[in-house]
């Protein structure tokens, strides 16, 4: 028993002669602040909203553009065959008689056509409203893939403060390991503490080294995707958080928007299938002149012909065939399109409830971490006196950096479930922005 007390009393005065030596432990853990956990402010930060307007370099968003320009050709196209369309020929032909001496002709016969066809069963009507909606569905595609890929730059964003975070706090944590390393270094020379004591808190301070490099790489993944997504070189960034999203009008998707002009253009593409007559107006200018032996020439070189044709398909089974596919086609879409509303539906009642559940986590996650801040103070101040030993360090540490990564994933996770209901519910991500 005096020889437990005397170890007791040389520990705890121990304790006290060391005070000034673990004063940078302790340091450490009074300047701790959830502010330390996020990026500082320097020259060249980006925030949110930059990041988005870099957006439209992304050759994705590109090529939907000239998707577009591609589609109004097309349109632009279809409206022309409203006008006449001309043609023009020409032929020459030479011809000998070789029984006959000295017999030959020849001809050049040149024509211009000018045809306009006044009815084909509005044909011509259904592939402008055809091509029109297949312009109106690009559009609506566009716009529909500049939303995801502002939604995928949010998740890389907030992902990317997250896993700083994390790589900030076992930055401090490794600090905090390495400085009770030298202390107990010290007590281990002293005779005051056993070498398993001294090598446990290395090994943790090893595995710590571990952690921080896989989150170094996951800092770097999460930059380097930015960079992908926004066309640009993204070295800083400063955090951003996001409106709370209250009372959401009800908007249909650009997806959803872009099946629904799919869906009708096919129609559209049906009707132009038509059993009607086709009736044109023609023009037709031609020049004729011959070669050769006099009484081949003609006596009028000029000609002009104004006439009407007509013609008209009174079966074609094949017809019926093509027009029976592309109802089925339409069908096809216009199920789909149905399927799609219904998820959209189903997406904002579960991303309104994803966002409660996210604040209510916060709330959670913020209480936790004020308790394990207040057990590692107290249970840190007990052990640099001697009165708990490393196992109790230890444990309140990896429960204080637990509580700290558990709060700012869960802020980031807040403001991820904002943007999925902003997302889902088809209203402008960019418009969001705090």
């Amino acid at each position: 028993m005096k020889t437990k007390a005397l170890v007791i009393f040389l520990l705890s005065v121990s304790g006290s002669v060391l005070v000034a030596q673990t004063g940078n432990a302790k340091k450490v853990g009074q300047k701790f602040g959830i502010n330390q956990l996020l990026p500082k402010e320097v020259k060249g930060v980006v925030g949110l909203e930059e990041l988005l307007e870099r957006a439209q370099k992304n050759y994705q968003l590109i090529a939907k553009s000239d998707g577009i320009a591609k589609s109004e050709a097309e349109k632009m196209s279809a409206y022309l065959e409203f006008g006449p369309t001309v043609s023009a020929n020409y032929g020459y032909k030479y011809q000998t008689t070789p029984s006959i001496e000295g017999n030959y002709q020849g001809s050049h016969n040149a024509s211009v056509t000018a045809n306009w066809e006044i009815y084909s069963g509005f044909s011509t009507v259904n592939k402008v409203r055809q091509k029109d909606a297949l312009y109106r569905a690009s559009v609506a595609n566009r716009d529909f893939t500049e939303q995801n890929l502002y939604l995928q730059i949010i998740q890389q964003y907030y992902a990317y403060f997250t896993n700083y975070s994390n790589l900030i706090s076992l930055r401090q944590k490794k600090k905090l390991l390495q400085s009770n390393v030298e202390r107990l270094k010290r007590l281990y020379k002293s005779g005051l503490t056993t070498v398993d004591d001294l090598e446990s808190l290395k090994a943790e301070a090893s595995l710590t080294d571990y952690q921080i490099a896989q989150k170094e790489l996951d800092v770097e993944q999460n930059r380097l995707n930015l960079s992908l997504l926004t066309n640009s070189r993204v070295s800083s960034i400063k955090r951003n958080t996001l409106k709370i999203p209250n009372n959401l009008v009800d908007k249909e998707r650009a997806d959803i928007t872009a099946l629904r002009e799919q869906a009708e253009s096919i129609g559209f593409q049906k009707k132009q299938l038509s059993y009607a007559p086709k009736i044109s107006l023609y023009n037709t200018f031609s020049y004729s002149d011959t070669f050769g032996d006099e009484y081949l020439k003609p006596e009028h070189k000029t000609q002009n012909t104004v006439g009407v044709s007509l013609s008209w398909t009174l079966d074609s089974f094949s017809l019926y065939k093509q027009r029976e596919a592309i109802g089925l086609s339409q069908m096809q879409a216009l199920k789909e399109l149905t399927y799609k509303k219904e998820e959209q539906k189903k997406d904002i009642a579960l991303y309104k409830k994803s966002l409660d559940i996210a604040r209510i986590k916060v709330k959670s996650a913020k209480a936790g971490l004020n308790s394990a801040l207040i057990t590692f103070e107290n249970v840190s101040k007990r052990y640099d006196a001697q009165l708990v030993n490393y196992v109790d360090y230890l444990n309140a540490l990896s429960q204080k950096f637990n509580a700290e990564a558990t709060y700012i994933e869960s802020l980031n996770n807040y403001e991820m479930q904002k943007a999925n209901l902003v997302f889902y519910s088809g209203q402008d991500l960019k418009k969001f922005i705090n």
